[in-house]
């Protein structure tokens, strides 16, 4: 069991916020601001490091009440303009669905709750993570752990309970940490946040509920937090729906649950139950479980095509370490067209100091000739997914952007890519936005139309090298990492393809002569007949670089 010890120093940081909202005035759902007030004074009688954002009318109030405070408690004074000003979008969106009926009458209590009828309910607690996070750069005590505990705490959890809060750092390691309640949405809705909707965010069914009473961790992990719950609360807001800060937590655990794990507490949501766990050693976490039951592992393989450049794929090859599940991915191929001797005995030797299984075409492919080798090789695996590279294609650690803006690293890349093929139902999903040879605003399956095909989709271009026009968008999303869904041209770039997309693209109707721009062609046909969905990154994660050359007459599509 584990036990307090009275001398042990604290090396965190208690994170919190108390405004005047006027919830006194809406009648069913309300509370005077006196409540705050003294649940927050009580709290503060503990002897932890305090932040506490206000605003400049409550911090006197407080001083009034309470007197002068100790050095372990700063007031971080920030007026509700201020926070209102300084995320405008988000504002806007919760003012533009609070008001709107389709949302607030989704059930009987909404309509009177204070996320509908207070202006600044929402913008308030969805902004704990935020307060949270600037605790973290001001760090006024230089402690490694901060968390947030809500002003109102006391209200249903006592200050002794709370005290095991310094055992917090002892499960949370340098994860990020919520506790998290089951939660049956009967009528269709969680917060006010559409339940279907909510499973298709989570890619799984929504069985469990973040709280937003308390959370927070390492500082290391706060950054990267915040920047992944400012993504889900902005992608659901510009999509209409609406919840409250609990709904985004929610998502990061069911998204990510090995960095933000949560504390399994009891039906009732209240977190006292957490705290006795801390003292006894209890603490259970919520586990992964799928709704059909025992789920098969989706396995993701990588393939490498390379000709005559040992040099230059040594190089490629060690970019993948700097996304960790690229370089240990488990099923790592090398497609070897060389013709050399020489380069076949270094090129096998390179795939297996790198882990990759080595696989020698039985003559020079060429480029796309390899690329549709690959394709058959992984229709006829067990794999569920796969990614291509040509060997001239790096795994970016810039943190450089591209010509759009768009950043060259992205956090996460393997995982954030199965992420949204998966929500968003994709066939593939390309990894850059800027490539060597162009950029996919640019609608590149026009330059090979037909008169006939070109005149039906695009009448008022009447010069083939007028202009090319812009790729049609269906949709705009973030899931940790931005992206769009569109009619994307097709490339020989580094793609992350479904088993379906793969086949629909490289082994139905398959090409007697492989070659990138048909097969641009019949990506773009058969996104016409919505018979193949596609999306890019708003990244640009791959560079190419060239280090090692081969003769140019060696060079061939098939």
């Amino acid at each position: 069991m584990n036990g307090l010890d009275p001398n042990k120093g604290h090396n965190f940081t208690i994170v919190t916020c108390i405004y005047d909202l006027n919830r006194e005035s809406i009648g069913q759902f309300s509370r005077p601001f006196s409540f705050y007030i003294n649940n927050l004074l009580n709290l503060l009688k503990l002897d932890f490091n305090f932040v506490v954002f206000t605003d400049s009318n409550t911090r006197n109030l407080l001083k009034k009440e309470h007197g002068s405070f100790g050095k372990n408690i700063v007031f971080v004074e920030k007026e509700l303009d201020q926070l209102k000003r300084s995320n405008i979008d988000i504002y806007k969106n919760i003012q533009k669905i609070r008001s709107n009926p389709d949302w607030y009458k989704k059930t009987d209590w909404l309509e009177k709750s204070p996320q509908a009828k207070l202006e600044y309910y929402n913008m308030l607690v969805m902004s704990k993570m935020f307060f949270l996070h600037d605790a973290k750069i001001h760090n006024f005590f230089n402690d490694d752990y901060l968390f947030w505990l809500d002003s109102g705490i006391n209200n249903t959890i006592t200050n002794e309970k709370l005290a095991n809060i310094q055992l917090v750092p002892d499960i949370s390691r340098e994860k990020f940490l919520f506790t998290a309640f089951p939660y049956s949405a009967d009528n269709g809705e969680i917060h006010g946040f559409d339940k279907a909707e909510m499973d298709n965010f989570a890619q799984e069914s929504v069985t469990h509920v973040c709280r937003g009473g308390f959370f927070g961790g390492h500082k290391d992990c706060i950054s990267q937090a915040n920047d992944f719950y400012y993504n889900l609360l902005t992608s659901t807001l510009n999509e209409g729906l609406m919840g409250t800060e609990e709904n985004a937590f929610t998502l990061m655990n069911f998204l990510d649950k090995d960095s933000y794990p949560a504390a399994l507490i009891k039906e009732d949501g209240l977190i006292y139950s957490f705290f006795d766990d801390l003292k006894e050693d209890k603490v259970k976490f919520r586990e992964e479980k799928s709704i059909y039951g025992t789920k098969k592992e989706e396995k993701t393989a990588i393939y490498v095509l390379t000709f005559e450049c040992p040099t230059q794929l040594r190089s490629t090859l060690s970019t993948f370490y700097r996304q960790e599940e690229f370089g240990y991915c488990k099923y790592k191929y090398l497609v070897d067209n060389s013709e050399n001797y020489n380069n076949i005995q270094e090129n096998q030797k390179i795939a297996k100091n790198f882990g990759f299984k080595y696989i020698k075409t039985e003559k020079n492919l060429g480029v796309s000739g390899g690329r549709q080798f690959v394709a058959e090789l992984f229709h006829n695996s067990d794999y569920d997914y796969y990614f291509f590279f040509e060997d001239d294609m790096t795994i970016s650690d810039s943190s450089e952007v591209d010509k759009f803006g768009f950043p060259k690293y992205v956090n996460f890349l393997y995982e954030n890519c199965h992420k949204i093929v998966k929500k968003e139902k994709l066939d593939y999903l390309k990894l850059n936005f800027t490539e060597f040879y162009g950029e996919n605003d640019k609608q590149w399956a026009f330059l090979n139309l037909d008169k006939g095909t070109r005149l039906r989709y695009y009448p008022s271009i009447k010069r083939i090298k007028a202009a090319m026009p812009p790729t049609e968008i269906e949709k705009i999303g973030n899931i940790g990492t931005s992206y769009l869904i569109g009619d994307f041209h097709y490339c020989n770039w580094p793609c992350l393809f479904t088993k379906e997309g793969n086949k629909k693209l490289f082994i139905d109707d398959k090409l007697i002569a492989p070659h990138e721009q048909i097969w641009m062609l019949k990506n773009f046909k058969l996104q016409k007949d919505k018979k193949i969905r596609t999306g890019v990154l708003l990244a640009s994660p791959i560079t190419h670089i060239r280090s090692e050359f081969y003769e140019a007459i060696k060079r061939k599509e098939c």
